[in-house]
Order: structure tokens, then sequence, then C-alpha cells
């Protein structure tokens, strides 16, 4: 059995700009729904409901009206649920843009054990962390610069910072 034939829906590219293809596969005359959440659990597309499908099925998710941030896909098949979650990104106009925001934003020792140190001139609104299942693990003060993921388990985290005007996502590390 091939890795791809043992997952049964997956988004590429993901992390993603503006849009990403949903693919289900394995499927043999199965009852699925397909819908996309934001991180509130708010539905922001549903594609399909109860839909009888067969092989490998793929539509695209266009979120281009939709801010940066985690998003979760939640197939259901034969009544039993799946879910995971796809990033989008803060779409960058050029890549002078993506450079300029890596370069104002440090995030330091990363991988870290403890303490996660945010070094920038810019303000934030909120600074929330995210598991890679889509599930906020923790909201900052929007003015700390340190942030304390001690208590958190070993693996990877999507930091949100958030701007009047922007979102800026990055990936963090805990030891």
């Amino acid at each position: 059995m091939t890795a791809r034939s043992q997952t049964l829906l997956d988004a590429v590219p993901n992390p993603f700009n503006t849009s990403t293809e949903l693919r289900i596969y394995d499927l043999e005359e199965d009852t699925v729904s397909l819908t996309v959440f934001d991180i509130t659990g708010n539905d922001v597309k549903t594609f399909f409901t109860d839909l009888v499908l067969s092989g490998t099925f793929a539509v695209t998710f266009n979120a281009d009206t939709l801010p940066a941030g985690v998003y979760i896909v939640q197939l259901i098949k034969n009544g039993e649920s799946k879910g995971f979650h796809i990033v989008k990104n803060q779409g960058a106009t050029s890549i002078e843009d993506v450079e300029y925001s890596k370069s104002k934003i440090k995030l330091f020792p990363n991988p870290t054990a403890d303490i996660l140190t945010i070094s920038t001139d810019m303000v934030f609104n909120e600074i929330s962390v995210y598991g890679l299942d889509g599930r906020q693990i923790s909201t900052s003060n929007a003015q700390t610069k340190n942030l304390d993921i001690s208590n958190f388990e070993h693996g990877t985290y999507i930091l949100q910072l958030v701007t009047d005007d922007k979102t800026y996502l990055e990936r963090i590390v805990k030891n």
C-alpha cells in the first residue's frame, strides 16, 4: 500500500496563499460531505453534503477573500468524520514583501524548550498559538515579547501574529 492510498484526504499545496486543491482518495461508492471551517468553527465553504462518490475526487478551495490563518477541513465518509488543518499564508504581492516581513519578525530560539522570544518593532493586536490539528493552544497579551511554551507537548505549532491590517503565521518547534 502506498503512502498516498493510506491518506484519505489531503491538500496541495499546504500551506497556501490563495487556493489549494482538496483531494479525497480511495472512494468506493461512499457517501461523503466536505466542509471547510475557520478556526472559530464557522462554516466558510461547504463543497457538498451526502454525495455518493467513487475513486479519487478533487475540489479547489479558493480562499483569496479569506484572512490568513488556520482552517479545518472536515470530511464525513459514511457517517465517520475525519479532519485536518490547512494554513493560508498572508498573500504577499512580491518576493520583496515576504522578505520584508520575515526581516521584521525574528523568533528565537526556535526550536526551544521553554521561552520563545518575539523580536520586532511591530505592534500586534493578538498573539495566538495553534496545534497542527487547528486547536488554539494559547492566546497571549499582544504586548508579550516572551512566550512561555514550556508546558506544551513536543512538536510543531503555528504562531499567529495579528496587526491592524495583516496576519503573520510562523512555525515554531517545541523541543
